[in-house]
């Protein structure tokens, strides 16, 4: 069944939807992917908002570990669907 979804809250929502309940993704990164959005939020429609140096590598490592993962799982369906 396609999905689709004109914002960035409704991408995330189905995310959770069809890979972290189903469990193909570990809940962290649906934590990781809802803390990266509202950054991003508060930090466009509340200006003043600063990230400490350490928020901000903690933000990087979890961002580089989800596509990381993300990449994993696409490759292997790729390769499932080749077998």
């Amino acid at each position: 069944m396609p999905c689709s979804t004109a914002k960035h809250s409704g991408v995330i929502a189905l995310f959770d939807v069809e890979f972290v309940k189903k469990g193909v993704f570990q809940l962290k990164l649906s934590r990781w992917l809802h803390e990266a959005f509202d950054l991003r939020k508060r930090c466009d429609y509340m200006g003043e908002l600063s990230v400490s140096e350490e928020d901000a590598r903690l933000l990087l490592t979890n961002a580089s570990s989800f596509v990381e993962q993300v990449h994993v799982y696409l490759k292997d369906q790729v390769s499932d669907a080749g077998a």
